[in-house]
């Protein structure tokens, strides 16, 4: 018999009511799932569509297991259950309610099923890895008005900078890709829920940058999950065809760099990559 990925986000998370649904399945991570909002039903959440971001868990299950959940969830009349790619960039089947569903009912600030009652739930916030443009703190505190002014030097191994964003002007901008041997230092900061979705509106995500999960590595050797923006593959250009970035758009990620103390063998790179 196979197996199947599914995330859970309400009554069937570990220590929740309906968790001995999982008896026998495996616990591949915490995850979640952007452009997506929660809605507390009383006892149990439901999923829409929506501009939010909802955390939760990826479990491996067998096919009989899937189809208890199916049942548990009123698959297809309730719920109906899609193949959906995580902010991790796994792919596994959610259950979504139906809009009719949550009329009159008051959505969960955080997407978090299990803070729902805590009284700074909507105070969390998520790390984000910036190693482009947003690296300068100016720009950062404009389109992210709730961030703290904190950031923290980190990197992400086996990646490369390049400058392959195609952008209407002619020029590029930065991304990161796969790369092994190279690192790509950047800069970490937490963000509100609330400037999450507005940067996600700055990257033009999903449809010019997406955002995933990564591991980072901090300065002094700590390794932590972060958000990261990946440039949508269909907005790439090919290697022969990359133009660099404009002299203005350089400057704000050299100061940027700068100003978080990225280190200047890395600064030197930067400038070097942009002119090749």
């Amino acid at each position: 018999m196979g197996t199947h990925e599914v995330f859970v986000y309400g009554t069937l998370l570990r220590g929740e009511s309906n968790h001995h649904r999982l008896a026998g399945s495996t616990f591949l991570g915490n995850d979640s799932l952007c452009y997506t909002v929660l809605f507390d039903q009383g006892m149990y959440p439901i999923l829409r569509p929506g501009s939010g971001i909802v955390f939760g868990e990826r479990w491996s299950v067998s096919t009989a297991t899937l189809s208890d959940l199916d049942q548990l969830e009123g698959h297809p009349v309730w719920y109906q259950r899609v193949f959906e790619t995580l902010d991790s960039g796994a792919q596994a089947w959610v259950y979504l309610g139906s809009e009719s569903m949550v009329r009159g009912l008051s959505v969960i600030p955080d997407g978090n099923w299990k803070t729902r009652h805590a009284p700074e739930a909507g105070g969390m916030r998520h790390r984000v890895f910036m190693y482009g443009s947003n690296l300068l703190a100016e720009q950062l505190a404009e389109r992210c008005p709730e961030w703290n002014h904190v950031c923290t030097v980190a990197r992400l191994d086996e990646h490369e900078l390049r400058f392959n964003k195609k952008l209407s002007d002619g020029f590029c901008a930065a991304n990161v890709v796969p790369k092994i041997g190279c690192q790509v230092w950047g800069a970490v900061v937490e963000l509100t829920v609330g400037d999450l979705m507005r940067m996600d509106q700055w990257e033009g995500c999903p449809g010019h940058y997406v955002r995933r999960r990564v591991t980072v590595v901090r300065a002094e050797g700590e390794s932590i999950r972060s958000f990261v923006y990946l440039a949508n593959p269909k907005q790439v250009v090919r290697y022969q065809e990359e133009e660099g970035p404009s002299d203005s758009y350089l400057k704000r990620i050299l100061n940027g760099a700068r100003n978080c103390r990225l280190p200047e063998s890395y600064r030197d790179e930067i400038s070097q990559r942009a002119k090749s």
